[in-house]
């Protein structure tokens, strides 16, 4: 019997004992007994939260995507088709008394035919050399020719036109409805607008996130956050690349919970003490209300400014592992739960009890004296006979 006994503490010490969820000591001993581990514990409460839900703001007020440079006039790029007229202001001109083939002519005003700009931004008329279009409005377009004009014809005025424009375009793609290339305006596109007149995404827009490529940098935000934060909603520029894609935001529960699942995070968004809450509580079983964690990776900068010692091993990664604790014992605790929002990818884990490692123990012992208790009376009656 001894034995027994002491075979299941020792199987308590070892930690041999089948479970469903670490303890409190296990998670917080594994980060503190390594020296190199790059793993950020933090004990949450309603202060720290407070704090990190202004943080959270404010990063999500800029969020490392592109800035707005506002509207932008349209230029002339390669493959732009353009009409180009003159305009004689007086008699004798280059054109007036003339009627080339494919020259419409008519009181000093000549329209030539349409040019493409090519491939090295050029473009070549009549009685004019070649002339760099690309960059230009077709205001400044028209400038320049009319300097190339004056010494050849009186008082010369130039009108251009684009006729056909390829240059101003940005390409929408992925799970769009209508994908494709866009044309822009002067009045300047914004984001949300492009977005729209691609057809909208396929999927919700907290499902949907946006990759947008400038100039060989790609940088990310979710549809949902474009249409709550107008910050965001910037100005697109010609050559812009958008992609949708479906990119759905799921959030886990593990351990002593009542029910253990992945479970897609709403877009109005849930908090830790709401998803205790569907979780079906704590198991009254099993939990350690002490033990509520959430594992997630958060930005070195914002665990900085709340405090937060990084261990060397993390000082120049810029997403921190971080175990936040949260102790449902306490009211601050409760009430920092309630405002502590759950992020797509996040992990709450919910500890086991200590003292379940020993009811195991005792159940395991009283397997074993049964076992032995039954073996000793099977020997007492082939004895007997």
């Amino acid at each position: 019997m001894l034995a027994a006994f002491g075979m299941a503490l020792a199987l308590i010490g070892c930690g041999t004992l089948p479970s469903g969820a670490p303890t409190v000591r296990d998670v917080t001993e594994e980060v503190a007994k390594n020296p190199d581990s790059n793993i950020v514990t933090v004990k949450a409460s309603l202060a720290l939260v407070g704090g990190l839900n202004k943080a959270g703001a404010a990063a999500a007020g800029s969020s490392g995507f592109f800035s707005d440079t506002g509207p932008r006039s349209t230029v002339l790029g390669p493959g732009d088709v353009l009409s180009v007229t003159v305009i004689e202001q007086a008699a004798g001109g280059l054109f007036s008394a003339s009627s080339a083939t494919g020259v419409q002519v008519g009181s000093n005003i000549v329209t030539l035919p349409n040019v493409q700009i090519d491939a090295q931004g050029m473009v070549t008329l009549p009685y004019i050399n070649s002339v760099k279009a690309a960059g230009l409005t077709e205001q400044a377009l028209g400038q320049v020719l009319v300097e190339q004009l004056k010494n050849q014809t009186p008082s010369p005025n130039v009108m251009v036109q684009r006729t056909t424009d390829v240059s101003n375009t940005v390409l929408v793609g992925g799970v769009a409805r209508s994908p494709g290339p866009i044309l822009l305006t002067p009045a300047g596109e914004s984001l949300l607008e492009i977005i729209a007149r691609a057809g909208g995404s396929l999927h919700p827009p907290s499902d949907t996130l946006i990759k947008m490529t400038r100039r060989s940098e790609t940088r990310e935000v979710r549809l949902s956050a474009l249409q709550d934060r107008p910050q965001l909603n910037i100005r697109l520029q010609p050559d812009d690349i958008i992609t949708l894609e479906l990119s759905p935001q799921n959030y886990t529960v593990l351990g002593a919970a009542s029910s253990e699942a992945s479970r897609p995070l709403p877009s109005a968004g849930v908090t830790l003490a709401e998803v205790i809450g569907q979780a079906g509580g704590l198991d009254d079983q099993r939990a350690d209300s002490n033990g509520v964690f959430v594992l997630r990776y958060e930005h070195r900068n914002l665990l900085r400014s709340l405090g937060v010692t990084i261990p060397q091993a993390a000082a120049q990664t810029e997403r921190v592992p971080t175990i936040y604790q949260f102790d449902m014992d306490s009211i601050d605790g409760i009430f920092a739960a309630q405002a502590y929002p759950i992020r797509a990818n996040d992990i709450v884990l919910i500890a086991n009890a200590q003292s379940v490692d020993l009811t195991k123990a005792f159940r395991l012992l009283t397997g074993i004296t049964q076992q032995v208790s039954s073996t000793t009376t099977l020997a007492n009656r082939l004895s007997t006979e």
